[in-house]
């Protein structure tokens, strides 16, 4: 009995059909080039000044936070906050401007509010986008230059109309009003004309509208190629008027913001596609921003799904969207471009704490086990691991996952069962000891720092400060327990188990016989003359001492010196 490679377990499996080299139970085991290695996953409770040593705010328990790479700050928040996004303008943005989601909507932060290279709690933040003015102008001709003795028919007039918007202090601009009544001007002669503004609009609440919030007017020109709105002017947001006196045909710039609606409040989890723009769902309907401005989101960038939307989840390569149906995929790094392609995989996203990006593969959980998408490509991590049913009957809808180190950490609530698998490696299934079950079963959130290479769990009423910090370091013992070889009845009278490091632990089952030895060098050693075994089974155990580099390169039961060197 030979066993020279060493892969994961495969629960599915009945012992005796195994592939050679997958194990019936692994725990804590790491697979490096066939090896069996300690798996280096372990878990420190921290707190918040571990993560930075300032805190601004008041200490509260978190439900979730994030890390900015911008500003090199955690942020820690008492709502459920799924992932924060650094300003897509970046390092170029004065305001320093960071997004999220919560339970009230899309929101933003600016560097005001928080300090860099510290924890903030609960930062001021106010809504994200700018609404349209509630009432419409109104015009009129104040007066007009129009050279004495000319008759009104020889006068060549134009009909114009206005419109204004709001701007915020930040200067963000929102969609324009409705247009004002029309106004009769000469072309050819100066004019003035009164615009009166309405005060605002009833939804600035919790938005950036202070002393630097203004009102921007435009007015409408015509010419061959249609009619638009340019700029004439601008006044302070609490003005009540505007004076137009701007000369037929020398307006400015064209009205830019005639589709950049607010980010619709329903949405409740952001995410940035490519850096370029946001995208967020509700319902089963899927939105965008406008690209380089998280606060436009245009009514035709609103994409409905023929299902309800679960999560999203952006990677190197698109923009991936779980549904209750089928999962679809978006490429482009333009929102016109990023159009949702429905996939050709029955695979629905059942649970949203599931959804983890690993090494540009978005892993979810689905009826039939773990899935696990790239581009339009999906496959079935847990096929051959777990039959639909025994998935089934795990309860995939409550599974909360994390990424670590290019792996997929999964919690599975109802057998309470913390598992590791590499997506790249469908076969390197392992179960993880280390760790509190309370920690995971309270799970609301882990959080990404890559600047500082560090991944920090959160859990809700686990205590204060209720945070834990992922180690690549061992924990644990290693155990690794083979297929049951099943042959002819033979006897085996020599052992060896070559390993980086001893002691290492060897338990020998022969049918309904067990031996449990402790070997302690590369050396061959006797084994009891049992007689001949049909069923044959190895058990591997090691201690990690934090170490996830000693290893076991193989085992080998012989009837013969000749067979222990040779093989039989």
């Amino acid at each position: 009995m030979r066993i020279l490679t060493f892969e994961g377990m495969a629960p599915q499996v009945d012992p005796s059909r195994l592939a050679e080299g997958l194990s019936e139970r692994a725990v804590n085991a790491g697979f490096q080039r066939g090896a069996l290695t300690a798996l280096p996953v372990n878990f420190a409770s921290t707190n918040y000044s571990k993560l930075k040593g300032n805190r601004t705010g008041g200490l509260k328990t978190a439900e979730s936070l994030f890390y900015s790479h911008m500003a090199d700050a955690w942020f820690v928040f008492t709502d459920q906050v799924r992932r924060g996004i650094d300003s897509l303008i970046a390092p170029q943005d004065e305001w320093r401007r960071i997004y999220f989601a919560d339970s009230t909507g899309p929101r933003y932060t600016i560097g005001d509010n928080y300090s860099d290279n510290s924890v903030n709690i609960t930062p001021t933040s106010y809504r994200l986008g700018v609404p349209a003015p509630d009432g419409a102008p109104l015009a009129r001709l104040a007066s007009e230059s129009i050279p004495e003795g000319m008759e009104e028919e020889d006068l060549n007039r134009q009909r114009v109309v206005y419109v204004f918007t709001l701007v915020d202090d930040l200067g963000q601009e929102g969609p324009p009003s409705i247009a004002s009544g029309g106004v009769e001007v000469p072309i050819e002669f100066d004019f003035s004309v009164t615009v009166d503004l309405p005060l605002g609009n009833s939804d600035t609440g919790q938005r950036r509208f202070t002393g630097a919030a203004r009102k921007r007017v435009y007015r409408s020109t015509s010419g061959s190629s249609g009619t638009y709105f340019q700029y004439v002017g601008e006044v302070a947001y609490t003005q009540a008027s505007f004076t137009d006196t701007v000369p037929y045909g020398e307006e400015a710039e064209v009205l830019p913001t005639d589709t950049w609606h607010p980010a619709p409040d329903e949405i409740k989890e952001i995410d940035a596609v490519g850096s370029n723009f946001l995208a967020g769902f509700y319902g089963n309907m899927l939105c965008y921003s406008e690209v380089k401005l998280p606060h436009a989101w245009p009514y035709e960038y609103r994409f409905p799904l023929k299902t309800q939307i679960t999560a999203i989840q952006s990677t190197a390569n698109g923009l991936f969207v779980g549904t209750t149906g089928k999962p679809y995929w978006c490429y482009g790094a333009d929102p016109q471009a990023a159009v949702p392609q429905e996939m050709d995989y029955d695979y629905p996203c059942l649970s949203r704490d599931s959804v983890v990006d690993v090494g540009g593969f978005v892993v979810y959980a689905s009826h039939d086990g773990l899935v696990a998408v790239d581009g339009q490509q999906a496959q079935l991590l847990t096929g051959g691991i777990f039959t639909a049913q025994d998935w089934k009957d795990l309860d995939p809808a409550t599974l909360k996952a994390f990424a670590f180190e290019g792996r997929y950490l999964f919690y599975v609530p109802l057998t309470d069962t913390l598992y590791a698998i590499t997506p790249s490696d469908p076969r390197s299934l392992t179960l993880v000891s280390s760790g509190s079950a309370e920690l995971f079963s309270k799970m609301t959130c882990a959080a990404r720092d890559s600047r500082h290479d560090r991944t920090i769990l959160v859990a809700d009423g686990f205590g204060i400060p209720n945070l834990t910090e992922v180690m690549s370091t061992a924990a644990g013992n290693v155990s690794w327990t083979s297929r049951v070889v099943r042959d002819r009845p033979r006897a085996f009278g020599l052992g060896q188990v070559m390993a980086s490091e001893y002691p290492v632990t060897l338990t020998i089952r022969g049918d309904d016989r067990e031996l449990t030895l402790t070997v302690q060098s590369e050396d061959p050693f006797r084994l009891p003359a049992w007689g001949r075994k049909r069923e044959w089974q190895l058990t591997l155990e090691m201690e990690s001492k934090g170490d996830s580099r000693r290893a076991i390169y193989s085992a080998v039961l012989a009837g013969s010196t000749q067979e222990l060197v040779y093989g039989a």
